[in-house]
């Protein structure tokens, strides 16, 4: 069946918009994940900056009215809890490398030292924190110093008992600061591995992604001039012909064997100077 110069340039007009298409898909393909990833360290972000509020949150009950900070500290280490829930959650992270998964496994093992601290921490707060109520009654404007330096510490029957209990919420207080410190130390390290490799895997990505592109594009390019050079050569072949007959030479015929609308007027015009 002969195919027509029309059906030819809309054959054209097809290769040019499937290529376009199959590249778009590509690139798509290529740049999904993105979006997902850069949620997912942004929930790493989160778990950075809970450790530091819950760090800031813990110091605070050393210099600042004990009893409202102590709800404050209460709803801190609920906010690194569910940063770190957040943070098991994670889906294309673990899937992208090795080093990935170590990086997240580090940060994982913080949370078994966390909760011990966050344990270890939660008596003694609710034992001082009954005593301020004790001396202070309605008042939240004291502090953990206040009831260190408060004479009725000397006269109370329990004194031993209270200052073990300030002593020991103090260290904790202590113990648990420099752990949430050395956790965001760790967090900005492994976050950097985590980084890389992300960096490493889209560079790859883009690169496999940008290659299949210029390839698509060459052959679809190699095709669109096959096709375009057949019809502009038919069309020169003519207008040849005709160049040579406009001066007078009438044993000019026309070659074009191609079968569509340029092939079927070289064969009448070469019907037409027979005639």
């Amino acid at each position: 069946m002969a195919i027509g110069i029309r059906w030819k340039l809309l054959f054209l007009i097809a290769i040019l918009v499937v290529a376009f298409g199959i590249s778009a898909g590509i690139y798509f393909s290529v740049r999904s994940p993105v979006g997902e990833i850069r949620s997912e360290q942004r929930t790493l972000s989160f778990l950075r900056t809970a450790f530091l509020g819950q760090a800031l949150s813990a110091n605070r009950l050393t210099n600042s009215p004990f009893a409202l900070q102590s709800d404050a500290f209460k709803n801190a280490v609920e906010t690194t809890t569910f940063s770190f829930m957040q943070g098991g959650r994670l889906k294309i992270l673990p899937r992208i490398s090795a080093s990935v998964r170590g990086a997240l496994a580090s940060i994982a093992a913080l949370k078994g030292t966390l909760d011990a601290d966050d344990a270890a921490l939660l008596a003694p707060l609710a034992a001082v924190q009954a005593v301020g109520d004790r001396y202070y009654g309605a008042s939240k404007a004291y502090t953990l110093l206040d009831l260190t330096m408060d004479p009725r510490l000397e006269r109370d029957p329990h004194k031993e008992s209270v200052t073990l209990d300030i002593g020991e919420l103090s260290a904790r207080i202590e113990k648990l600061t420099t752990d949430l410190v050395s956790s965001v130390a760790v967090i900005n390290h492994e976050t950097q591995i985590i980084d890389k490799a992300i960096a490493t895997i889209e560079g790859r990505s883009a690169a496999i992604a940008l290659m299949v592109i210029i390839a698509l594009s060459a052959a679809t390019l190699l095709v669109a001039l096959v096709v375009a050079n057949r019809i502009v050569r038919s069309v020169r072949s003519i207008e040849s012909s005709v160049a040579g007959m406009s001066e007078g030479d009438l044993t000019r015929s026309f070659s074009v064997e191609s079968r569509d609308e340029i092939g079927r007027l070289s064969t009448n015009l070469n019907r037409f100077i027979a005639s």
